[in-house]
């Protein structure tokens, strides 16, 4: 039993006006914190949860089920229905809050966040973790997905291009990426500004794989990742274009096998693929690893630069003056400091005026100008460019 004191005031005069009394008590009282009310509540010694939640419902009968509320104390909830008050420190006197109703949803217990207070809630968002990408499904989309438009891969001949990076376009995509950056000037996506016209792609000859790269298999809710289904594969191993091999393209031909069919079939079974000798076609990557992708870019790079001052020193040989290109420099042309001088001279060269036979030349001019050079003035309001010299 549970045993606590009481003072009981006694006669006046006396020399001890309180006197301690011990008396059995079987119950403890409570407070209960609702909105900005207290209340007292009548609760059993040694008492479970389950009896603090009936003497709540005795004393608010109006409000809802028991098993939707949510009383708390020292700011956690207090759950578990057959645990004593004692294991969450819950003594005489002590106040306890309500916390409203239980929300229904998930398990019904107000939350499937597993979170018992404000704090550990917002913890589990405090730091945003980066998505990890599997590296299988980045290189079946690779394989299997036009670089640009992240579409499928086109399975009709002649509509996938191989870009000199390596990389995989469906022609559709291609062309209406450069319409849209002609006439509406929308640039390249970021990454793809290489792309300048058809010219830089190499139309492939893909073998369309068994069933065209159609899904088999359904998806179920304990397996729905993309299976390695491809569109296409190696015609001489038939092993699928999904990222699991190393594919390479031959050039002019443009088929398409796996690099190690290349390097250990015999010569014969390949030629009879692509019709013609081996040694004459050239191997390009398809999707290369990160070393060799630097290296084409490199290369490429380096090829640009070269066709571009090739470009410019035929159009300066051409014009027949040393350089036209910018730089604070004036254009020198055939001795001229202006381009458009020299323009002018030739069309005045070409368009030259004839003197008819019996005039003279301050004769003929006359007709075109009411006085000549010698006795022209020059004025406020005209001015004689010709004592200029």
């Amino acid at each position: 039993q549970s045993y606590t004191t009481v003072f009981v005031l006694k006669t006046p005069g006396a020399k001890n006006n309180l006197v301690p009394v011990s008396q059995d008590i079987e119950n403890m009282q409570l407070f209960l914190q609702i909105d900005q009310c207290t209340r007292m509540l009548d609760v059993p010694n040694h008492g479970t949860v389950w009896d603090l939640y009936r003497a709540f419902s005795r004393r608010f009968p109006a409000l809802a089920d028991l098993s939707d509320m949510r009383l708390g104390y020292s700011g956690k909830d207090i759950l578990g229905l057959d645990k004593g008050l004692a294991e969450y420190g819950i003594h005489d006197l002590a106040t306890v809050q309500f916390l409203g109703a239980r929300l229904r949803g998930g398990g019904g217990d107000g939350g499937a966040t597993g979170a018992e207070s404000r704090s550990s809630y917002l913890e589990m968002y405090a730091q945003k973790k980066a998505d990890k990408v599997n590296p299988k499904e980045e290189k079946l989309a690779k394989a299997t997905r036009c670089r640009l438009t992240k579409e499928p891969l086109s399975t009709h001949k002649g509509e996938v291009m191989l870009c000199p990076l390596g990389h995989l376009y469906n022609k559709e995509g291609v062309l209406k990426a450069l319409l849209a950056k002609k006439l509406d000037k929308v640039p390249m996506p970021e990454g793809l500004g290489y792309i300048n016209s058809l010219k830089d792609f190499f139309v492939l000859d893909l073998t369309l794989a068994e069933g065209g790269g159609e899904r088999n298999r359904p998806a179920s809710a304990a397996d729905f990742q993309p299976g390695n289904e491809a569109q296409f594969c190696c015609p001489l191993t038939g092993k699928l274009m999904n990222g699991s091999y190393k594919f390479v393209a031959l050039k002019p031909s443009g088929k398409v096998f796996t690099e190690a069919a290349v390097k250990t079939a015999k010569g014969a079974a390949v030629e009879g693929i692509i019709e013609g000798p081996l040694s004459e076609q050239t191997i390009l990557t398809i999707n290369p690893e990160e070393e060799e992708f630097n290296q084409l870019l490199d290369n490429l790079i380096e090829q640009r630069t070269k066709a571009a001052e090739a470009k410019r020193q035929k159009k300066n040989k051409n014009t027949g003056g040393e350089d036209l290109s910018a730089g604070g420099k004036k254009r020198v042309v055939n001795g001229c400091d202006d381009a458009a001088i020299e323009i002018a001279r030739k069309v005045a060269k070409k368009n030259k005026a004839v003197v008819p036979e019996g005039a003279t030349a301050s004769v003929y001019s006359s007709i075109f100008t009411s006085s000549s050079v010698d006795t022209r003035k020059e004025t406020y309001g005209a001015r004689n460019l010709s004592f200029r010299h």
